[in-house]
């Protein structure tokens, strides 16, 4: 995110002011972060909003469209004068009462899209969260083409894959790239178009030596500096942070001296609300991409029908059938002390009460298969009405059709807690058997 912070600062001096050279300070009075910077905040704080709605409703909370929506009016609301405005239909639009998509080709939904790619796991995800992300002002065609590149480039360079491969995939799905900077320089002007803006900062990323590079690549070409600067350092900030590290080194902030000296100088210039949604937002991406690799799922920003309608493949697990089930006591010390692991890992799941909601003898039956426990371990031995029915003396006599039924009987018979894993069942607590997950 840092580096569309840092892209439009430096470019906001030179939108309508441009200079056609590389030798230029970066950071200079009359600069300042404008709607590149609050929209991509935004953008970001609605993919961390979307995410705690699906862990909470995974069925009947708000999609992630309607809290962008909401997201970007508060934040046009309350920061109403960035340098150089919004543009005229987006400002219309902040102050609509039924705010609809306008048909826009505008980058406008290019510059904001670098959280869609960063929070993604999969290549497809980070399309359709680009898509989506645009799709809500900027629904024409190259709108939403051009949000999808970006997402596309974003997600490549955290993947670790080189210029060359980064080249190849925009030329073969998005744009022809076949062109270099020095033969556009001398006659490119503000070109406020996806279809004319998002290919040049692209290429201005693939010509740089280092970030701070990029960014002098991409201001030295003119035209709509603060929007493709955005752009470009979105995608160089990312990287040479992974082309120097890995993808932990963004996650863990280790980043080059010269880039950290870079962000300090940025950071002057934003409001503290935007660096604290940047640190939440890295922590949050560290956490989704560290139980993805570890469990191959993760719960989806897009709620159900956000992902029907866009026609998304199954890349995570579905709620109802495959997400983590959570069955628990909410009295049971054992149970709290699990579900804090679960959210210090950052692993989805939805909360069963296993007193409210037995499980059946089906259940039971099906869990015990898949744990490969006998069923005498999904007992409650410490139980007050284990003792009562005093079947430690009683359930070596019994069948084992007879003890499911009896489990089934009363939730409080059955131990827990209980992790419904995909293919794994997890019964009770023991931390180094959940770090299997």
């Amino acid at each position: 995110m840092y580096g569309a912070f840092i892209g439009d600062i430096v470019g906001s001096k030179y939108e309508f002011h441009n200079i056609k050279t590389k030798k230029f300070p970066l950071f200079s009075k009359d600069c300042d972060y404008t709607d590149d910077t609050i929209l991509t905040a935004a953008v970001a704080k609605a993919i961390l909003l979307s995410g705690k709605e699906r862990e909470e409703n995974p069925r009947d909370g708000k999609g992630f469209q309607e809290i962008l929506v909401e997201v970007m009016r508060d934040f046009g609301k309350r920061y109403p004068c960035p340098k150089v405005a919004y543009g005229g239909r987006f400002a219309a639009w902040l102050h609509q009462k039924d705010p609809q998509p306008y048909g826009s080709y505008g980058n406008g939904s290019a510059m904001r899209v670098s959280p869609c790619g960063l929070m993604a796991v999969t290549l497809e995800e980070a399309i359709i969260l680009g898509r989506a992300s645009a799709a809500v002002t900027h629904n024409h065609p190259e709108g939403i083409k051009g949000a999808e590149a970006v997402a596309a480039a974003v997600f490549l360079a955290k993947s670790g894959k080189t210029k060359e491969e980064i080249r190849q995939y925009i030329e073969e799905k998005y744009y022809r790239l076949d062109f270099t900077l020095d033969s556009i320089r001398p006659a490119y002007k503000f070109d406020g178009s996806c279809q004319g803006s998002v290919p040049q900062a692209i290429v201005a990323f693939l010509e740089s030596e280092n970030f701070e590079d990029a960014i002098r690549n991409v201001i030295s070409i003119g035209g709509d500096c603060d929007t493709t600067g955005a752009i470009t350092g979105s995608i160089a900030w990312t990287y040479y942070i992974v082309q120097n590290g890995g993808w932990e080194s963004w996650v863990s902030d280790r980043i080059d001296p010269a880039m950290q000296d870079i962000r300090e100088q940025a950071m002057e210039y934003l409001p503290g609300e935007f660096t604290d949604i940047a640190e939440a937002f890295r922590k949050a991406c560290g956490q989704r991409t560290e139980v993805w690799e570890k469990t191959g799922a993760c719960g989806s920003i897009l709620s159900p029908e956000e992902r029907k309608f866009t026609g998304m493949k199954l890349t995570f697990k579905q709620e109802e059938q495959n997400m983590f089930t959570f069955i628990c006591y909410e009295k049971c010390s054992t149970c709290r002390k699990a579900e804090k692991w679960l959210q210090d890992k950052g692993i989805r799941y939805e909360k069963r009460p296993i007193k409210e909601e037995n499980p059946t003898a089906e259940e039971l039956r099906t869990w015990r298969e898949k744990s490969g426990l006998p069923l005498k371990r999904f007992f409650n031995t410490s139980g007050q009405l284990y003792r009562s029915l005093n079947l430690k003396e009683r359930l070596p006599d019994m069948g084992e059709e007879e003890q499911l039924q009896l489990l089934a009987s009363d939730g409080m018979l059955v131990k827990r807690p209980i992790l419904l894993a995909g293919d794994k069942v997890l019964v009770g607590f023991k931390e180094a058997e959940w770090e299997t997950l």
